[in-house]
């Protein structure tokens, strides 16, 4: 894991979340994974666990109001999915007016 838990929680909290991909080492082409529910981090987990990120990168955005990037990686994603589910639950994109648990 490369970020804390405070930054994994702030990313499940806020309910919307941006990953750039790098697939490989020696690329500057990444792939964007956004989203705003557990399909979408489902999807993003399954495709990099399948293999497919062999020696390369992830960044995660942590900004609120403005981009803020940090290293991450596959454990991350997964920390975040758990942390948006104990929050939200198993939804596809959270209500943000019903009362959070």
């Amino acid at each position: 894991m490369l970020l804390s838990v405070p930054e994994q929680r702030l990313v499940a909290q806020k309910a919307n979340w941006y990953f750039d991909v790098y697939f490989g080492q020696n690329t500057g082409d990444s792939v964007v994974f956004c989203g705003d529910g557990v399909d979408d981090l489902d999807r993003m987990i399954a495709t990099i666990a399948n293999g497919t990120n062999r020696g390369g990168k992830m960044t995660c955005d942590l900004g609120t109001d403005y981009s803020n990037y940090k290293r991450c990686d596959l454990e991350d994603a997964q920390a975040i999915r758990a942390l948006f589910v104990g929050w939200y639950g198993t939804v596809s994109k959270p209500n943000a007016y019903v009362p959070r648990r």
